[in-house]
């Protein structure tokens, strides 16, 4: 998690966690 932070603090920090949140509702609908 402090790895993201870290991420989010740098320039295009947003788009890393943009992509993060996109992934986790992929895996999420790939589970169900």
């Amino acid at each position: 998690m402090d790895y993201l932070r870290s991420l989010a603090g740098c320039t295009g920090g947003q788009l890393v966690t943009d992509t993060g949140i996109r992934d986790r509702f992929a895996n999420r609908t790939h589970d169900a």
